[in-house]
């Protein structure tokens, strides 16, 4: 091999974790269009079931509801479990999908136009193990600090519509 071929690090195994909670066609063509940005990876609709059965053809669905209690999950908020605790559904990817290094969420109305691939690449190459925006502190008298506080002594937050972890 001449010096002016490289030899191409091995691709990450990645899954893309789509949420949805609600279906139709536009989620459908951003989905879609997500599909194209991440050749190598596994791609599945997580879909939330709590209020009846999701169609989401012609994509594979990782399916759930609200309840996450097999992974000894607290129901924080009881009526908004998945608004406040969206990275419920990791724990779900990672126990039903094992084989990935990294997983990549991201919320239904997120638009992805980049080349995944490249970027998980990247990560791996830089040891970077986890990717969000705006991460900060947990104040102290916000109500899930307590639920939190016995993991850790520095509880920190994000708003997640796209993570790498």
């Amino acid at each position: 091999m001449s010096q002016s071929q490289e030899i191409s690090p091995l691709m990450p195994r990645y899954a893309v974790i789509f949420r949805a909670h609600v279906w139709d066609s536009g989620i459908a063509d951003i989905a879609a269009r997500a599909r194209t940005c991440c050749p190598s990876a596994t791609f599945v609709v997580a879909a939330d079931e709590s209020q009846g059965p999701l169609s989401v053809e012609p994509f594979s669905k990782l399916s759930h509801t609200d309840d996450f209690s097999s992974y000894s999950l607290p129901e924080i908020p009881p009526d908004k479990v998945l608004w406040w605790n969206a990275d419920y559904v990791l724990y779900l990817a990672r126990h039903r999908l094992p084989e990935n290094d990294y997983y990549v969420m991201l919320e239904y109305d997120v638009f992805l136009d980049c080349d995944l691939d490249s970027t998980i690449r990247q990560c791996a190459e830089c040891g970077i193990d986890f990717a969000a925006r705006n991460i900060r502190p947990i104040p102290e008298d916000h109500w899930s600090r307590p639920s939190i506080a016995e993991m850790t002594a520095e509880p920190l937050w994000a708003l997640i519509p796209f993570i790498i972890v």
